[in-house]
């Protein structure tokens, strides 16, 4: 009776050590996936930071802030009279047009 349950028990033991074997080889390839990943971004992320940190160009960013905000200067809008280019007059003081309605006060 020893005899017969000997095959199986190895059998079962075998089964058990290639589960293992395979967890184990897997668990292996997902470390390996992930320091070549976490590598490759490191990499990536000094790249992108030595840019960043060029001299010359951290001058420039420090004295556009320091001159504000600065609007562009928008060309007037033109229009071909007669084979030439015309401007459109520009107003003055050019305000809202729209009438709002003003709020009506509260009778109790």
């Amino acid at each position: 009776m020893m005899n017969n349950m000997m095959p199986s028990a190895m059998m079962i033991g075998m089964s058990l050590l290639w589960i293992v074997l395979g967890l184990l080889l897997i668990l292996l390839l997902a470390t390996l996936a992930t320091a070549i990943f976490l590598l490759l971004e490191r990499r990536h992320n000094a790249r992108r930071l030595s840019y960043m940190k060029d001299p010359l160009q951290q001058q420039d960013l420090s004295q556009v802030y320091e001159q504000g905000y600065q609007p562009l200067q928008q060309t007037p809008e033109t229009y071909q009279e007669g084979g030439r280019s015309c401007s459109y007059p520009q107003p003055e003081n050019e305000q809202p047009t729209a009438e709002y309605p003003q709020e009506m006060p509260l009778q109790h």
